[in-house]
This record gives C-alpha cells, sequence and structure tokens, in this order.
C-alpha cells in the first residue's frame, strides 16, 4: 500500500516517513535511513498536524538510533541534538542516551552536549539520568549547574547508590541552610546508617520527624530489627509501611548487603527464605531492577508452589536482558499454569517474533535482496504488532497482566514507539 500511494504521491512526506518505520522494525537499517532522510527533506506535507518540526523530531529518533546500530557515534550524536532541538521528547530521549551509552561514548561527551546546548530544562537533565542510573554523571550534572542543595533528594540518591554514605549524612546534618526533611530524607538518612561498617543508628534523628509518615515509621522498624530497641511506635499492619519496607529492603539488596535485605523481609512478613526471595523479586521487578529480579525470582521457584504471575515476570525480565529464548520458555510456563489468562499467550507470540526477526536480521547483509526474506520479516513484524495491539485490548478490558503494557519497551530495545499511536500514523 505504501509503494502503491508512493507511485501516486511522489511528494507526500508521510509515506516516506511510515516506509522508514516498516524498515526500521525489519532491522533493514540502510533501506530506513534512506526514507527517512527523505521524509525530512520533503517540506509539503498532506496532513495538517505534520507541518513544522511535529514529526521531525520522531524521524531524528530512528536516526540516532540507527547510527547507534551501524556504529556512527559522531553522526547519531549529530541527529540526537535535531532530535532534542525538534521536540525533547523524555522517554524517548531517555532510550536514546541508554543507546549511546551501551555504545561505548563518552558519557561526559554526551552531557556536554545537552548541557552546553540548553535544549533541556536542567531538572530533566538529571532527571534523565538518574532515570537511566548514571549516578556518577548525573552528581558531575548537578555540581555544574551549582545547585546541590536545590537537587539534594537526587544528590543524596546519587551519593547512596554510589556508596558515599558520609556524604549523604553531611547532606543533612551539616548543610546551611538546613535542607527540608522529607519522605525520602528519612530514607537515604536511615540506609546509609545502616550500611555503614560498624551499622550506625539513626533513631535520634527520626524522632525529629513526623512519626506519622510511612517512610519514618518503617525506618523506625527497622532501626528495632537492626539494634534491638524496644520501643518503637510502629504498626506493621499498615499496607503503607509495608510497601516502604519493601523499598528500603530493595536498595538496600542493590547496594550489596543481602543479608541485611532478606532478614528485614523474613521479619517484617514472617516469610520463609523462599518466600523472601519472592517478595524482594517482584520488588525488583516492579522497579526495573531486571538483573536483579531475574537472581530473586529464580531462587524463589519451587515445584511445589508454583506461581504463573513469577513465571510471567521471569519472561518480561529476560526479555528486557535480551534472553528470549529463556523468555519463552518462562512464559509459556506461566501460561500453561494459568490458561486462563489471555496476556501469555499474546506475550509469546510477541517474543517470538521478536526473537525470530533478530535471527533474520543477522543475515540481511548477506541476502539484502532476498524477497522472501524481505516477505518473512514484514509478516513477523505484523505479527508482533498485531499480537501486541491484541494484548493491549486485553488489558483494557481489565485482564489481569495490566503490567506488560506499560515494560513493553524494555524487551524490544531498538523500539521507539512512545505510545499507542505511533504505529498507527
Amino acid at each position: 500500500m505504501v509503494e502503491q500511494g508512493l507511485s501516486q504521491y511522489p511528494d507526500c512526506r508521510e509515506l516516506y516517513y511510515i516506509k522508514g518505520q516498516i524498515y526500521y522494525e525489519m532491522g533493514m537499517l540502510r533501506h530506513s535511513q534512506e526514507y527517512f532522510l527523505k521524509f525530512i527533506a520533503i517540506k509539503t506535507s498532506f496532513l495538517k498536524y505534520t507541518e513544522g518540526m511535529a514529526v521531525n523530531y520522531k524521524a531524528y529518533g530512528y536516526l540516532t538510533a540507527i547510527s547507534v546500530r551501524d556504529g556512527k557515534c559522531e553522526e547519531a550524536l549529530y541527529y540526537l541534538q535535531l532530535f532534542v532541538k525538534a521536540n525533547p521528547d523524555i522517554s524517548i530521549l531517555k532510550k536514546l542516551c541508554l543507546l549511546l551509552l551501551k555504545s561505548g561514548i563518552d558519557e561526559h561527551t554526551l552531557i556536554e552536549i545537552l548541557v552546553t546546548s540548553d535544549l533541556i530544562s536542567e531538572l530533566a537533565l538529571v532527571q534523565l539520568l538518574l532515570m537511566s542510573r548514571e549516578y556518577g554523571a548525573c552528581l558531575d550534572v548537578i555540581k555544574h549547574f551549582g545547585k546541590e542543595n536545590e537537587f539534594h533528594l537526587e544528590w543524596m540518591q546519587c551519593q547512596l547508590h554510589l556508596g558515599r554514605y558520609n556524604q549523604v549524612q553531611h547532606m543533612i546534618d551539616g548543610t546551611i541552610p538546613p535542607i527540608p526533611m522529607g519522605r525520602d530524607t528519612a530514607i537515604y538518612y536511615c540506609v546509609s546508617r545502616c550500611l555503614e561498617n560498624p551499622r550506625q543508628s539513626s533513631r535520634e534523628f527520626l524522632l525529629k520527624l513526623d512519626r506519622n509518615l510511612p517512610e519514618v515509621q518503617a525506618c523506625l522498624w527497622i532501626e528495632e530489627l537492626i539494634f534491638k530497641n524496644t520501643n518503637s511506635p510502629v504498626e506493621l499492619s499498615d499496607i503503607n509501611v509495608q510497601d516502604v519496607i519493601k523499598k528500603i529492603a530493595l536498595t538496600i539488596y542493590t547496594l550489596g548487603d543481602t543479608c541485611l535485605a532478606f532478614d528485614i523481609i523474613q521479619n517484617c512478613f514472617s516469610y520463609n527464605r523462599q518466600e523472601a526471595y519472592t517478595q524482594l523479586g517482584r520488588e525488583a521487578f516492579a522497579n526495573d531492577f531486571f538483573k536483579e529480579a531475574k537472581t530473586l525470582l529464580e531462587r524463589s521457584l519451587s515445584q511445589e508452589d508454583e506461581k504463573a504471575e513469577d513465571y510471567y515476570k521471569l519472561g518480561i525480565v529476560c526479555g528486557g536482558l535480551g534472553l528470549y529464548e529463556q523468555a519463552l520458555e518462562y512464559l509459556l510456563r506461566a501460561a500453561a499454569l494459568n490458561s486462563e489468562n489471555q496476556i501469555y499467550p499474546c506475550l509469546v507470540y510477541e517474543f517470538l517474533a521478536i526473537y525470530e526477526i533478530e535471527i533474520l536480521v543477522k543475515k540481511l547483509d548477506s541476502f539484502i535482496e532476498n524477497l522472501s526474506l524481505k516477505n518473512e520479516l514484514l509478516r513477523l513484524c505484523t505479527l508482533k504488532c498485531k499480537s501486541k495491539r491484541l494484548r493491549q485490548l486485553i488489558e483494557q478490558q481489565g485482564n489481569d497482566g495490566r503490567g506488560a503494557a506499560v515494560i513493553y519497551n524494555h524487551f524490544d530495545i531498538w523500539s521507539l514507539v512512545n505510545d499507542r499511536n505511533e504505529e498507527a500514523e
């Protein structure tokens, strides 16, 4: 249809964009780049909403990713600047920056471009680096702006994940004027103290805060667990306090103190070790710590008490890590354990299509003019899109696997689709 449209309307830029996107999803990057460049070069627009730069930024995003995959970092940075200038969409920008960083580009070069170009706000840049878990780079940016106090929570989060616990405490104890004391402040201070060697109490500091806050109550409970205090005011029946305790345990786990993390989970929820693995693994999954989630959930598996939910999450996690064969095994097991959940078969087809596309793309250089190969890639792309749309339809109707759509981009690493309307453009 696109070919037919181009034969009749060779100046319709939207058709070039669609064809570039189709080739991109098929893994045919050179063809994709060719059509995206043609799309940008044509100034006329058949659709009013695409006038100006409204859609150009998406094409620049694709061109950035194509250049990364071709190993052309300088070219990728050039298109990245055009992307940000056209429309700084943070969610897509995060993905492009991650692709650049994984390609081996110097993080300081990338940050310098974003800072000096003044194309995105200071807060957006800091949040972008935090989302990407580039803690050292995030600290450098905050220092560059000279806004340690204004971004004090972000500053403490970075210092904590870099293991600089004294810096977290100094920000709270020694800053003039004092920084605001809130929910996350209590968590960062408590974790920084209990991870010191030897462990240090933060009880005196916590008692100065609002004890009605779930974060303060959770930290006081952890204090009681570690230091065996007997006068803790914590009531663990409060689900908000329980959620915070899980969050703190995950933070401690990711920072390397696995024994304390499991002690917290087991003592708080009266779990055995295996169930503690399950709960901490689910918390890691919910917070996008995929490597940690895989380790924890795999250790939690039991033939006596198999849960479809955990196999489903392991499937998503393995997909996000590019382990498609394992992902398919886990999803098929989830579907076998819960045949009523229609999300699982949809995900199996999505993963299968992504996996086969990845295999076929490796043969493109040798068989670029092979028509049957192109047709097979097109068939797989169609299968992937139809499976995804069916899954989304089921999710809209309230089926149990709703979280799959939210994390779709994790397992399709090269996909730049940012919403449900993108594929229909």
